[in-house]
């Protein structure tokens, strides 16, 4: 079974996802989610897309840690 990366919400941390996350492992799935808080949204607010590079480091991180554990 591929791997699971949980992608917070908009403007949602991820310690709301850590049910889903251990429900995921406990089925045998390799589960992870993406560790943004909500502070790190922050810089979306008004459009500002372009500000998201923290948030897209973060998801790039999580994405190759999960992959090199397989």
């Amino acid at each position: 079974m591929l791997p699971t990366v949980i992608l917070p919400g908009y403007f949602e941390s991820a310690d709301v996802y850590l049910p889903l996350q251990q429900a995921l492992t406990k089925i045998g799935t390799k589960a992870t989610t993406v560790p943004l808080r909500i502070r790190d949204w922050l810089p979306t607010l008004g459009g500002k897309i372009y500000l998201c590079g923290g948030q897209i480091d973060l998801w790039q991180k999580t994405v190759r840690t999960l992959l090199d554990l397989q």
